[in-house]
């Protein structure tokens, strides 16, 4: 049986995509994105916005990101239903991820794009809203 979760951190992350979300209507060609501060980064993106759901049937046309997620959950159900689940003692951890789109990672003076990302809620520090700007070798 799956379990639900609450955070709040997660929960100030949704409502900071929605400011994302009024912000791009009202402005001028500008594509604000989230920005997620970790310890290794600064990570833009878009948040992909999933219901939490115990569907594991793999339809045609899932996204990928659907498609990881039914496979990790169908993963759960067999291993709750096994005999290690009886044996093995679990690890405490938080579970609770947020997964972005489009997304552009700067790092150590490094810029990396990836199609997504799962950033553990944990392991964030910082939220914001913001636009990659093109990075310049000259100071004015």
């Amino acid at each position: 049986m799956s379990k639900n979760f609450f955070s709040r951190k997660y929960n100030k992350i949704l409502i900071y995509n929605e400011l994302v979300k009024i912000q791009n209507e009202n402005s001028n060609g500008i594509n604000n994105k989230l920005i997620i501060n970790t310890s290794n980064g600064l990570y833009f993106g878009e948040l992909k916005q999933t219901n939490p759901t115990n569907d594991t049937e793999i339809k045609k046309g899932d996204d990928f990101l659907t498609l990881a997620n039914k496979m990790y959950l169908s993963l759960l159900e067999k291993y709750d239903k096994s005999l290690d689940a009886k044996v093995n003692e679990e690890v405490a951890e938080n579970p609770i991820t947020i997964e972005l789109e489009d997304v552009t990672l700067i790092t150590s003076g490094k810029t990396i794009k990836m199609p997504f990302v799962s950033i553990f809620v944990d392991k964030i520090i910082g939220v914001s809203i913001g636009s990659v700007e093109p990075l310049t070798d000259s100071i004015s």
